[in-house]
């Protein structure tokens, strides 16, 4: 029997803290997923910035009180189409991140509030890190103009006919 990759010790208790003062980078393909999903211009949900170093980063926007502007009674109202990040969460893949905790080939990860905790098994922590590291090097090695005229193609496209969720 293969062991369990990912195991939820503790659920979610939806109390949305992690919705709160975080940046939510996001993807172009994340961006159009959303826009199609919404129904909402790019400029309503994303801020689009091109640093001097050429790189173009999309951050989902927050409401005057840091929260997530997707967020709606504490759930995200974007749920089947959210980002990666989002996803995953509270697991953060990244070398850059360690876990709250490291047990004998597992890695325990907390949510903001604590209620949420994931086990992950350390070797699959790696593989899905090394994973999602080489698809981000890949996106963010395009030319930042290919990006922005990728963004600007989702932006012009269609009217909207998506779920309202302002």
């Amino acid at each position: 029997m293969e062991k369990e990759k990912v195991r939820i010790i503790s659920p979610c208790a939806k109390c949305g803290l992690c919705c709160i003062e975080k940046n939510v980078f996001i993807t172009v393909e994340e961006l159009r997923r959303i826009k199609e999903y919404t129904g909402m211009d790019i400029d309503e949900f994303a801020e689009v910035y091109y640093s001097p170093l050429g790189v173009v980063t999309i951050l989902l926007k927050k409401d005057e009180y840091g929260r997530c502007i997707f967020l709606k009674n504490s759930l995200c109202s974007i749920h089947e189409v959210k980002p990666f990040q989002c996803k995953t969460y509270p697991v953060i893949y990244s070398p850059m991140i360690a876990p709250v905790e490291v047990r004998e080939g597992v890695y325990v990860f907390r949510c903001a509030s604590g209620n949420m905790v994931v086990e992950v098994d350390a070797d699959y922590f790696w593989e899905e890190t090394k994973r999602r590291t080489r698809y981000l090097v890949n996106y963010y090695s395009r030319p930042p103009e290919e990006i922005i005229r990728e963004i600007e193609r989702i932006a012009s496209a269609g009217a909207r006919h998506g779920k309202d969720n302002r």
